[in-house]
């Protein structure tokens, strides 16, 4: 199973206040792979749209 993912867009937000800090990145993207079912069959992804996120915040 090999699943890649290239994106062509980032968003990125950071907010500092006095209680809250928070900090997002987003990337806008294409996967492209294999993924192996439960059945043990390979399913086969070209160019599916996706994203991902990671986010950190403190309060």
């Amino acid at each position: 199973m090999v699943l890649t993912f290239h994106p062509f867009f980032e968003r990125v937000a950071k907010n500092e206040l006095k209680v809250v800090n928070s900090e997002v990145h987003q990337l806008v993207g294409y996967y492209n792979g294999q993924v192996k079912l439960e059945d043990g069959s390979t399913f086969l992804i070209q160019q599916m749209l996706g994203c991902i996120e990671e986010h950190v915040a403190k309060w």
